[in-house]
């Protein structure tokens, strides 16, 4: 089995600047193939990573809003062979962590639509990061946030991660 890609978790990590806003306008964002929506404190920028493994492509396609709020990030990895889901949720939670210098505060099992999916916190020197992720089929759909522990929002998290909704296409 190959090593699961935790793109993501790098943009989180390096703090990546897509744009920069004081207000919160909230949209609903879908990507182009429809599979998700989520709400978004503005519009994203699409950030696109391809890394080629032995079993073939893996592609992760994220859209980011980075704002005086915090970071936003919604999207998915799609990966060549089939996954096992809770390998899969709890090697990308470790590989998260560990790209964000963070350690686990909590985490829980959910499910989205019938599909199994986990939701953790962590939390580095200067940041708390949450994040929900769920796999469907070969595809791992991720939101996470990043905020200033100090002035960390769980209202706002919260609005951004439980807005996060799969479409019938997601399959």
């Amino acid at each position: 089995m190959f090593r699961r890609v935790s793109i993501f978790a790098i943009l989180l990590a390096l703090g990546v600047g897509v744009c920069t806003s004081q207000t919160v306008n909230w949209i609903k964002f879908a990507p182009p193939d429809g599979s998700f929506s989520v709400l978004m404190p503005e519009k994203p920028v699409l950030q696109t990573i391809s890394k080629d493994v032995a079993s073939g492509k893996v592609v992760t396609s994220l859209w980011l809003a980075d704002t005086s709020l915090g970071l936003y990030l919604a999207g998915f990895t799609d990966y060549p062979v089939d996954v096992d889901v809770q390998g899969e949720l709890d090697k990308s939670r470790d590989n998260f962590l560990k790209a964000v210098e963070a350690k686990l505060v909590s985490e829980s099992d959910f499910t989205l639509k019938g599909y199994r999916g986990k939701e953790f916190t962590g939390v580095s020197s200067d940041n708390t990061f949450k994040v929900r992720e769920v796999v469907v089929g070969r595809r791992n759909y991720t939101n996470a946030m990043r905020d200033a522990t100090a002035g960390f929002n769980i209202e706002r998290a919260n609005k951004f991660l439980l807005s996060f909704d799969l479409t019938q296409d997601a399959k």
